[in-house]
């Protein structure tokens, strides 16, 4: 298990690829309840227990649709595996390093200091995530790096809105 930990982190750092993963069905659900479970952990500090599983089941549906689509677009449709785990993978490892960083955002006794900081701080994941993201479509497109790292933009565009459709209702974050 340390190894596909090991393995999900070099793909996050851009040291190796996502055709470098077995193309497992145990290990893609092993890295989709990860994955599940981390993004609880993430913004469990802004949202009730319901409501961030709610939001990281429709994340993690998104996406798997999104991939797919793409996929079978671009007439690859059997990269989707691998695609996949690489992608809950190292979406794991990003929602663990976002995780403290959420907590600055939900601690409303440190003050503006810790926000700022936190601010820069999810930026820079981000930035991060749309990096990853965009490594792992251009291996599984067999595309440049500029039409990924577009389709990545795209991607998160998209999640972000259906989010935002799916949780309207959604109060201020305090």
């Amino acid at each position: 298990m340390l190894q596909f930990a090991n393995l999900f982190l070099e793909i996050a750092l851009l040291r190796r690829n996502p055709q470098d993963l077995p193309a497992s069905p145990m290990l893609l659900r092993m890295a989709l309840i990860a994955m599940v479970i981390s993004y609880v952990l993430a913004i469990g500090p802004r949202y009730s227990l319901g409501e961030s599983l709610a939001r990281a089941l429709v994340d993690v549906a998104f996406l798997g649709v999104f991939v797919y689509a793409l996929l079978v677009w671009a007439q690859r449709p059997a990269r989707f595996n691998q695609s996949f785990t690489a992608l809950c993978g190292t979406g794991t490892i990003l929602n663990l390093v976002s995780w403290p960083v959420f907590g600055l955002f939900s601690d409303t006794s440190t003050g503006g200091g810790f926000e700022s900081l936190g601010l820069l701080l999810i930026i820079a994941i981000m930035i991060w995530g749309v990096t990853v993201t965009a490594h792992i479509f251009r291996h599984a497109l067999n595309r440049d790096w500029s039409y990924a790292v577009v389709i990545s933009l795209f991607y998160v565009f998209c999640a972000y809105a259906t989010g935002a459709l799916l949780f309207a209702g959604d109060p201020a974050p305090a």
